[in-house]
């Protein structure tokens, strides 16, 4: 707590992988964990986050990660998710009083939500079950294919 986990090459099988109030940055590989997170801090630049139960961060940003694959959430409150280059196969990407702007790929999510803020810019939104804004905009996607509900 209160301290950093920083360039780590390797965090695999762990059971939580949890930073307080810190930073948790430049992992290499963050895999199979049953819960990647960040209370009041940044999880940042982490190349891969794999086959986690829950991304989450709480009052942070969780921005850069270049791949986050098979988790079954993704949440952030009252913060961002950008510029994640892949989003796949998670059952929930969760925003709440924030922003999700610019990812490249959001991929066979379950449920991609975004209350009191905007889904903005994103290149692909494909086969979710639902696309749900509450009080913002869903504007300029490139694709948002095959969704059983695409709701504002």
């Amino acid at each position: 707590m209160l301290t950093d986990i920083l360039d780590a090459d390797d965090i695999i099988y762990a059971s939580i992988v949890s930073s307080v109030s810190t930073d948790i940055s430049n992992a290499d590989d963050i895999l199979a964990a049953d819960i990647v997170s960040s209370f009041s801090t940044d999880i940042l630049d982490a190349d891969d986050i794999l086959d986690a139960s829950v991304v989450s961060s709480v009052l942070t940003d969780i921005l850069d990660a270049d791949d986050i694959l098979d988790a079954s959430i993704v949440s952030s409150v009252s913060t961002d998710i950008l510029d994640a280059d892949d989003i796949l196969d998670t059952s929930v990407v969760s925003s709440m009083l924030t922003d999700i702007l610019d990812a490249d790929d959001i991929l066979d999510a379950s449920v991609v939500y975004s209350m009191l803020t905007d889904i903005l810019d994103a290149n692909d939104i494909l086969y979710v079950s639902i696309v749900s804004s509450v009080s913002t905009d869903i504007l300029d996607a490139d694709d948002i294919l095959d969704a059983s509900v695409v709701s504002v």
